[in-house]
């Protein structure tokens, strides 16, 4: 199993035992956070995954190195923050700034 394989079943894990789905009786902010948070985790499997199907820096013209997973979750962070920042709209800075909160937690596991 290699480095983007492997990050991928830990956030499977993590998504599995701390971001189980949400119950339709929870407050309406709790059930938002948790559907954001959510959300967040699986964009950055998703992302992870893209990553690991780069072919090798040698087989392509512009010879970018695959990023490590670790590397994608701080440039997602570093995304939420400048959405976050950027936006008006206080339903969509919870949003970003719920996603950024939950990609520092997942970081902070591959530290």
């Amino acid at each position: 199993m290699n480095t983007n394989e492997a990050a991928v079943s830990v956030l499977q894990y993590y998504i599995d035992e701390y971001l189980f789905e949400p119950k339709s009786n929870w407050p309406k902010d709790r059930f938002g956070g948790r559907s954001y948070s959510r959300w967040a985790a699986y964009e950055l499997q998703g992302r992870i995954i893209e990553e690991s199907l780069l072919l090798p820096p040698h087989l392509t013209i512009t010879g970018r190195e695959q990023k490590t997973p670790t590397e994608t979750i701080e440039e997602f962070i570093s995304e939420m923050d400048y959405f976050s920042e950027i936006n008006d709209n206080r339903s969509s800075q919870f949003m970003f700034s719920i996603a950024r909160e939950t990609a520092r937690g997942i970081l902070d596991l591959f530290l």
